[in-house]
């Protein structure tokens, strides 16, 4: 297994000790803001601010300093998503901006200068939706929405996503996308990507080798490393359970709505049924009634029509035999007639 060669910036040390270098860290802010602003010196607070909680210290590491024209610069490093992220990059902007301020009535509000707040995220904070290098830098300012054009140039929030890091910087990558994917790639890499073109490069390898630190920063970085990897493992170990909750009651949804699919089913396909049932028994028993009415129509029109036939006949020959004198009590016994229909021909 090859050696690795360069610590790893998402740790507390690693990202100290390469942005803590002022030549890295101008050269970065300056790639950054190419062609808005140039920076060209810069003082590191005294006082470096921690985090709010313990759980904080494992998962943002942040530095702070002004440029030689007054502008306030905060660098952080986020690893673990939080509630109220996006609150606290407001809070941790607005309190350099007031702190600016002095006591009195004689103070100049035009003396405000400039507050910048870059942060990486080792995870995605904004909703992307489009081509990936599109995404992976995002500018926070405050803007008349009117008009759309910036309110203030007092402050200014930069989101780097680290997931987000382009795969190929030198083929349509910009400078601050060659930066990205050696920060974020560093840690296994033996050499930086385009060292040649940007020597600043070959400054970041110097600051970066691990074998080139002191038995006392291997140790304090080795620790840092351990920490960085605590809490990332701990942070999958989350999402891993998150996932498989989701995926569970993904499941038991996917199954009660089978179950009350099938009970709705066979309810709607009983009433359906009967319904169906019913017209169609409707129209087989009219079908059938009809029928059977015209058999027996016809079956009775038949013996009425034979009946009126036969009486018809037995009147002619009663009829006859009046004719011929016969009398009407053998024409009764001789035909069937009634004494009152034969004295009526």
């Amino acid at each position: 297994m090859e050696e690795k060669r360069f610590i790893s910036p998402l740790t507390d040390f690693g990202f100290k000790r390469i942005f803590g270098n002022k030549d890295i860290l101008l050269a970065f802010l300056n790639d950054l803001f190419e062609g808005e602003v140039q920076f060209t010196d810069l003082v590191y607070s005294d006082k470096e601010i921690k985090g709010d909680s313990e759980e904080d210290k494992t998962v943002i590491y942040d530095i702070h300093c002004t440029t030689s024209s007054g502008e306030k610069i905060i660098v952080e490093m986020q690893n673990e998503f939080t509630l109220g992220f996006r609150d606290r990059m407001v809070y941790y902007i607005a309190r350099d901006v007031a702190k600016q301020g002095e006591a009195g009535k004689g103070w100049n509000y035009g003396c405000l200068k400039a507050v910048y707040s870059i942060i990486f995220t080792n995870f995605e904070l904004f909703d992307n939706n489009g081509p990936q290098e599109s995404f992976q830098r995002h500018d926070v300012k405050l803007v008349d929405t009117t008009t759309s054009k910036p309110f203030t140039d007092k402050i200014r929030m930069v989101c780097l996503q680290i997931p987000l890091t382009i795969e190929e910087p030198l083929q349509s990558g910009t400078k601050i996308d060659t930066w990205m994917y050696n920060l974020k790639n560093m840690h296994s890499m033996q050499q930086l990507t385009n060292a040649e073109d940007m020597p600043i490069f070959k400054r970041l390898e110097q600051v970066a080798e691990y074998h080139q630190l002191s038995p006392e920063d291997r140790e304090a970085y080795d620790i840092s490393y351990k920490h960085y990897l605590d809490a990332y493992n701990l942070e999958l170990s989350r999402k891993l359970r998150m996932e498989m909750a989701l995926e569970q009651g993904l499941q038991q949804g996917i199954e009660q709505g089978l179950q009350q699919g099938r009970e709705q089913g066979l309810q709607q396909g009983l009433e359906q049924g009967l319904q169906q049932g019913r017209e169609q028994g409707l129209q087989q028993g009219l079908e059938q009634g009809l029928e059977q009415g015209l058999e027996q129509g016809l079956e009775q029109g038949r013996a009425e029509g034979e009946a009126k036939g036969e009486r018809k006949k037995q009147l002619e020959i009663a009829a006859n035999m009046k004719s011929y004198g016969i009398p009407n009590d053998q024409i009764v016994s001789m035909t069937g007639l009634s004494l009152e229909e034969i004295e009526s021909l």
